[in-house]
């Protein structure tokens, strides 16, 4: 099961603070895995959250914990919407991948 969630709001609302402490409470103590979390923002802001996970995690574990600035630069360029070699239109599972980013986005 997942979920996504918008939020917005005047810069210095505390949406942040929220978003990491819903996050934060969302991994709970009861799980013996970290789920799936996957954050896009602007800023560095999950950073904080990201950096005690991978703190608190075992050390052959640590790499579940990972923070990327994305960059406009060819490393981070990717265009989703190729379709792939010799395809004049995406395939049915590569159509409901980007249903899926269009409705994330």
């Amino acid at each position: 099961s997942s979920h996504n969630t918008l939020i917005i709001g005047k810069p210095g609302s505390g949406k942040s603070f929220l978003m990491n402490t819903m996050n934060l409470f969302s991994i709970g103590k009861e799980t013996s895995k970290i789920p799936y979390l996957g954050v896009v923002d602007i800023g560095p802001s999950s950073k904080p959250l990201i950096d005690f996970l991978s703190a608190i995690l075992p050390k052959e574990e640590k790499y579940l914990a990972q923070y990327h600035k994305l960059e406009m630069t060819k490393n981070y360029c990717v265009n989703v919407f190729d379709t792939p070699l010799g395809c004049r239109f995406p395939d049915a599972s590569h159509k409901m991948f980007l249903a899926n980013f269009i409705s994330l986005l």
